[in-house]
């Protein structure tokens, strides 16, 4: 299972949403007072079967409705984000 980089480029992939947690990894030091909460979200490659983890907004989640089992596909910006794909 990989992190997605920055480098990677998915346009236009497909994901199911295989898992989603709680993003505990700040490293040292506590969460910064106005970052955002992030969940680890754990996405499957439906095709090719690879994992991969990418974390997210934990609110975007939330106001885009995802959830495990949800396909969606994935943009960065600034930061990671995901679009949900209706069926």
């Amino acid at each position: 299972m990989d992190f997605l980089t920055a480098q990677d480029h998915f346009e236009n992939v497909v994901f199911k949403v295989s898992r989603i947690g709680e993003d505990i990894d700040y490293g040292c030091e506590d969460r910064l007072e106005h970052s955002p909460i992030m969940a680890a979200v754990f996405l499957t490659e439906p095709k090719s079967g690879k994992e991969y983890i990418v974390k997210v907004a934990d609110a975007s989640l939330s106001e885009k409705n995802i959830q495990e089992g949800d396909l969606v596909t994935v943009s960065r910006e600034r930061r990671w984000s995901l679009t949900k794909v209706e069926a």
